[in-house]
């Protein structure tokens, strides 16, 4: 198993169990919906994924270490929208983080800090997941591979590009659905 394999299926683990304890942590929440907030008045109850926060920058680390190699497959420029996406990311949480912080004092500016970065990262993260559909034979040598990967990340880009067009924070979250199968196709494969 050649260095790049051995990092995809370290950073791929490495994704899937950062997801996991994010979801632990604020199971019955939808973090996108205060990422994606209007104004204010839809950051009420925001305290309640203070701790799925904290957790998030773990998360942040490992998916933008893995989507950056696997972009740098397809394309050396896509490591740098990976590594743009998780810094969007950052600022994302660093926004949500002080809005916690400010309690019954937020205001809509509070909620643009937050909605702002998370625009870039979402739309950074759907380029990146379009390019990741055609993930090179270098990587993953057999087309069924190739296929259990790239549909998953295809059809993620396109449901993400679409919520953002529509302002839906819930269709931009459906995307973890074939994020996670595309995650999980990973392992399958990488671990051959």
């Amino acid at each position: 198993m050649t260095l790049r394999r051995r990092a995809v299926l370290a950073l791929t683990v490495a994704t899937l169990l950062t997801a996991a304890l994010n979801v632990a942590l604020a199971p019955n929440e939808r973090p996108v919906v205060f990422e994606l907030a209007p104004n204010a008045d839809a950051l009420q109850g925001v305290e309640r994924i203070q701790a799925q926060t904290h957790a998030d920058f773990l998360f942040i680390g490992a998916y933008t270490g893995l989507w950056g190699i696997l972009g740098a497959s397809v394309h050396p420029s896509l490591t740098t929208i990976a590594i743009a996406a998780g810094l969007a990311d950052v600022a994302e949480n660093v926004g949500i983080l002080r809005a916690i912080a400010r309690g019954a004092a937020r205001t809509d500016d509070d909620a643009r800090s937050i909605r702002s970065p998370s625009y870039v990262k979402w739309s950074l993260l759907a380029a990146l997941w379009s390019t990741l559909a055609f993930v090179p034979a270098s990587l993953v040598a057999t087309f069924a591979g190739r296929l259990s990967i790239g549909l998953p990340y295809a059809v993620a880009a396109v449901v993400c590009i679409v919520g953002l067009i529509l302002s839906s924070p819930w269709l931009v979250g459906v995307t973890a659905g074939p994020i996670a199968v595309a995650l999980i196709a990973q392992l399958v494969v990488f671990l051959r």
